[in-house]
């Protein structure tokens, strides 16, 4: 693993990394949240795309999987036969090789996530540019057949309830599943999460990389041997297998979670590496064959 999982946002990349190359996204405000220093140790690209009032993400295709998420303004979301206006907090799914396009139809600037599955052989995200026409034929995306009578492609936050992470915190460590394999999505899961003050999530892993994006609030989520401080608009990357888990202080944390899916077999799991603590252990911990993690 590189030397550090943990990427403030002040150092989010302003040129230079594979999200500012996209042609769609030329004439936008976009960070890199998860810089190409990674390289190949990546299963993720993401990012952070701003946009103006009126602005529009032209029509175009992309080779991976994408998910946004709208921290901040209203879009309408195009994709071939249908639309949707969409606004914060909410996520929306755009399938690999399938047109779409964005516009910000408020009055203030609309600030949203962006996140690709690039767990398989290519890393390199690509997208080429379409003409408006490619969104004109297809079958409603708003439409829900008796056999995908739960799919969805964009969802408002609030309208999924909260379920807890770990059944004998209850609803004290709470995520929400916003997108998932469930749903018709099924090259990543995405969602929100929340972490009451003075909890500690269990240190666990699983086969899919995973990317935790504070929101709100500040806590220490730990990768691997090494503990990060993080606050407000900060990324820390999670490395397939790769021991993780959190300590919360005295404010709740709000965060953005995503899975991409497309590096596993789909049957994963969630494996717990330690005993489940209500609240943060004050020793290391001896569990089996990886010891000491600093919680």
């Amino acid at each position: 693993m590189p030397a550090s999982m943990h990427f403030p946002r002040s150092v989010a990349s302003v040129s230079g990394d594979n999200l500012h190359q996209l042609p769609e996204f030329r004439d936008t405000r976009v960070l890199g949240l998860l810089p190409d220093t990674l390289g190949a140790d990546a299963d993720i690209t993401f990012g952070e795309v701003t946009i103006a009032p009126g602005q529009v993400v032209p029509t175009h295709s992309n080779g991976h999987a994408e998910a946004i998420f709208i921290v901040e303004g209203t879009l309408r979301l195009w994709r071939p036969g249908g639309s949707v206006e969409l606004s914060a907090a909410g996520a929306a799914y755009f399938p690999p090789g399938e047109a779409h396009s964005i516009a910000n139809i408020g009055s203030e600037p609309a600030r949203f996530l962006v996140a690709y599955a690039t767990g398989g052989h290519d890393k390199t995200v690509t997208s080429r540019l379409l003409p408006d026409t490619a969104l004109e034929s297809g079958v409603n995306p708003n439409t829900a057949p008796s056999t995908g009578l739960f799919d969805r492609w964009a969802v408002a936050e609030d309208m999924v309830s909260w379920v807890p992470v770990e059944p004998s915190k209850g609803m004290r460590l709470r995520c929400r599943y916003l997108l998932e394999p469930a749903n018709g999505t099924k090259e990543f899961v995405i969602g929100t999460a929340g972490v009451d003050p003075h909890l500690h999530y269990t240190i666990h892993r699983h086969a899919p990389a995973e990317i935790y994006h504070v929101l709100e609030g500040t806590a220490t989520i730990y990768v691997g041997d090494d503990g990060y401080e993080v606050a407000p608009g900060d990324t820390v990357y999670v490395p397939a297998w790769a021991p993780h888990g959190i300590d919360t202080g005295d404010s709740e944390l709000r965060m953005y979670w995503f899975y991409t899916l497309d590096a596993c077999d789909g049957a994963w799991a969630w494996e717990p590496l330690e005993p489940v603590y209500s609240t943060p252990p004050r020793r290391p911990l001896e569990t089996g064959p990886r010891r000491g993690f600093h919680v």
